[in-house]
């Protein structure tokens, strides 16, 4: 992949690593949380995925 190609593909805003922590606290700490799966796609804030999603271990 050529640096144009790459510097296309990166996405317009990227998570700070603050933020990122921040959620990985969250996570970790929420009994409420355990075993949840959450997601943060490019530009947008992070959500839970449904407990009655594939991706769902419970």
């Amino acid at each position: 992949m050529s640096p144009e190609e790459r510097r296309k593909a990166a996405p317009p805003v990227l998570i700070q690593p603050g933020d990122l922590a921040d959620l990985v606290v969250r996570m970790l700490t929420g009994d409420d949380l355990a075993g949840r799966v959450a997601v943060w796609p490019d530009g947008e804030t992070w959500r839970l995925l449904p407990a009655t999603s594939a991706w769902h271990a419970g």
